[in-house]
Order: structure tokens, then C-alpha cells, then sequence
């Protein structure tokens, strides 16, 4: 070699010339490189057009295959909406061809022909006429009842029954059942309490025969201490109503029984009519029951349009045989078809107040004992004999 240093062994050192040797051989290397690199770019790249074009193609094709799909289910969805709605239509259509029909026949029920008016006319006349005509045999029948009901129970007037036309018998005191029951204010001593209790027993079974025949239901209801009708002691008490009357809250029951161990017909407190008051209407009261029993029978005048004074309503018995001699007996009831039918107990043509007749009943003894005390106070001993004869009302709270 021409340079004597690239011989050497200790160290490589380059002259100029080998340097220009080494780096030309390294440029043309490197062009080589360059130009096979070059070319394999170019080749990948025509091999990557290839390979993208089929890309695109599949994906176009994949794209395109979900909007088939979708297409095909909103296509079902459309024909089964289009199913629907003519089956809908059809519905619709037959409706419309029924109410047409209906509408036809209505028409020809609403301007029907003089013939048939008139024979329309003439089945409501029948109609009308065959409904009166229960009503009358139902009133009837209730009459026969009654009647049998009065005979069964012996209501008598004492000195003679008046006769079923409503002829007035002598004056008296009134049986059932062979017992006197007086009124309140002829509660005498010689009655002893067992006697007036079978007499009030009787009157209830009486008074509630008499409103299941003639179909009216009353006011005030009875029930029986011993879970039966007729067993143990009769309480009485107020149903569900209106207000009218004032009897409504008297829902306490009361028993309509003197206990035997009583005093004989005394006044246990001797309270007057204006002690008489609404807080008392929560203690049993033998008075309050009497005054329920009394209410019932004006209640039940009324309803078959024979109405009591007030001053004559303690006459329970004498009450019940004028009701049962009414001709009205029996047409109207709570139990009647329509334009008989009574309204629910009680109504505002009913004007008697329970509390007014509650205070007449518990005051009218004590009232008749301080006009006879004047009187004896006026007169002298004469009235003393007048007096033996007097009567107390049993007005305690037992």
C-alpha cells in the first residue's frame, strides 16, 4: 500500500485516501440501499392499494348488508302495522255497520206507526192498571192480616170493642191480651210491676206484627237481652235516620221493663219534664223506653195517614185499633212500588219532636200533682178522697 500507517498494528490511522476509498463505497452502498428500498416501498405500496381497495369492498359490502337487514325488520314492522290497522278497520267497520243498524231500528221505534203508538199506549195502560191492582190486593190482604192480628191479640176496649167501621166504643181502659195497659198517666198501684210488664210485651209483639205486615219500619227498634225475639228483656233504641224529630241520637237502649223488686208504680226521683235533658239520654231509662214505644205508634198513625194529637199519644192501644180501622191501612209502606213508597223514618212532615214528647211523658204527673195540691189547699179535706185515687208514674231510672 502506498500509505505505510494503515500497515501499522498499534494504531489505525487513515490517510486521506483510504478515507475517501471507504467513504465513496459507503455512498454507493447506501444509494444501493436507498434505490432497493425505494423500491420495496413502491411495491408495498401498490400492494397496499390492492389490499385497502379490498377492504373498502368488504366493508362496503358488510355496511350495506345491516341496512338489508334493517330494512327487512322495519318492512315487517310496517306490515305487521299495516295488518293491524286493516284488521282495525275492520272492526270499525262492522261497528259502524251495527250502530247503523241500531240507529235504523231506533228511528223506526221512535216514529213508529199510529197503530203502534197506540198499542204502546194501551200495554203501558194495562201495565199501569195491572200495578194498581196488586197495590189494592196487596192493601187488601194486609187488612185481612190485621184484622186477624187484632183477633189473636184480643184488643178490646173495656166495657166493649167498637166495631171494625171505626164506631166509637165506650170510654175505658184498653186490653190485650186479657191485661190492661194503661197510660202513662194511669199507672195506678194496683198493677203491679209483672202485670204491666207481660202487658208492654204483649204490645211490642203486637206493634211488630202489625209493621211486618203492613211492611213500615219505625224508628225506634227493639232488641231482646236474650239473643231472641220475646227472650229476656226488651230494650229499645234508635236506627239510622234523619235528623228530623230530634230521635236520632237516642241510639242508648232502654229497657221497657220494671224490675220486679221496683216500688210499685213510685216516682224514684221525681224529675219533671225540664229535667229532663240530653245528657240523660246516656242512662237506661224505663221512661225513655216508654217514650221510644209511644214515638213507634205515632210514627206508624202517621204513615198511613191517621195522625195522633199530642195529647193523645199515651193511648198506645186506642191508637193502634183507630190505625187498624183506617181505610188507608196498608197502601203505603216502605215496601210498596213506586209512587206508594214511603221516604226512611222519619220525614219533615212528621213534626212530632222526641224531646217534647219525652218531657210530656215524664212531666205530666208531677204537673196534675201540684194542680191537685192547690185545689186541696182551695177546697179543703173534701179533695183528700179525690185524691186516694191518684196515680204515680214511674219516671225513676232503673
Amino acid at each position: 500500500m502506498e500509505c505505510s500507517n494503515c500497515q501499522l498494528l498499534q494504531r489505525k490511522f487513515y490517510c486521506q485516501n483510504c478515507l475517501k476509498t471507504h467513504l465513496r463505497d459507503a455512498r454507493s452502498t447506501i444509494q444501493h440501499i436507498a434505490a432497493e428500498r425505494s423500491a420495496n416501498v413502491e411495491r408495498a405500496a401498490r400492494e397496499l392499494t390492492t389490499i385497502d381497495k379490498s377492504r373498502q369492498i368488504r366493508a362496503e359490502i358488510a355496511g350495506l348488508e345491516e341496512r338489508i337487514t334493517e330494512v327487512r325488520k322495519e318492512t315487517q314492522r310496517i306490515r305487521d302495522a299495516h295488518a293491524a290497522a286493516r284488521e282495525r278497520v275492520a272492526k270499525l267497520k262492522a261497528s259502524t255497520a251495527e250502530r247503523r243498524k241500531n240507529l235504523v231500528a231506533a228511528r223506526a221505534f221512535l216514529v213508529p206507526s199510529q197503530s203502534s203508538q197506540s198499542s204502546q199506549s194501551s200495554s203501558l195502560q194495562s201495565f199501569h192498571s195491572g200495578l194498581s191492582q196488586i197495590n189494592e190486593n196487596l192493601a187488601h190482604t194486609r187488612k185481612i192480616l190485621v184484622e186477624e192480628l187484632l183477633d189473636v191479640f184480643d184488643v178490646v176496649e173495656v166495657g166493649g170493642r167498637p166495631s171494625l167501621g171505626g164506631t166509637k166504643g165506650t170510654k175505658g181502659e184498653w186490653m190485650i191480651g186479657g191485661q190492661v195497659l194503661p197510660v202513662p198517666g194511669d199507672m195506678r198501684r194496683r198493677y203491679p210491676p209483672e202485670y204491666i210488664n207481660a202487658a208492654l210485651t204483649h204490645t211490642l209483639h203486637f206493634l211488630s206484627l202489625l209493621t211486618f205486615y203492613i211492611g213500615v219500619k219505625l224508628p225506634f227498634e227493639v232488641t231482646w237481652s236474650g239473643d231472641a225475639v220475646g227472650v229476656g228483656t226488651p230494650y229499645l233504641s234508635a236506627c239510622k235516620g234523619t235528623e228530623s224529630g230530634g230521635w236520632a241520637r237516642w241510639s242508648v237502649k232502654h229497657p221497657l221493663h220494671i224490675p220486679p223488686s221496683s216500688p210499685s208504680m213510685s216516682s224514684g226521683n221525681g224529675s219533671t219534664g225540664s229535667g229532663t235533658s240530653a245528657s240523660s239520654s246516656q242512662t237506661p231509662s224505663f221512661t225513655t223506653a216508654l217514650t221510644m214505644l209511644l214515638y213507634n205508634t205515632l210514627y206508624l198513625c202517621h204513615t198511613q195517614s191517621q195522625p195522633v194529637p199530642l195529647s193523645q199519644s199515651g193511648e198506645i192501644l186506642r191508637n193502634l185499633w183507630a190505625l187498624c180501622c183506617t181505610p188507608e191501612l196498608g197502601r203505603r209502606s216502605h215496601q210498596t212500588g213506586p209512587g206508594l213508597a214511603l221516604e226512611p223514618p222519619t220525614p219533615p212532615s212528621f213534626t212530632v219532636d222526641f224531646t217534647q214528647l219525652l218531657q210530656v211523658t215524664s212531666s205530666g204527673p208531677v204537673q196534675r200533682k201540684k194542680r191537685r195540691s192547690l185545689r186541696r189547699t182551695a177546697h179543703g179535706p173534701e179533695e183528700r178522697d179525690v185524691e186516694a185515687d191518684d196515680w204515680d208514674l214511674i219516671d225513676g231510672e232503673f
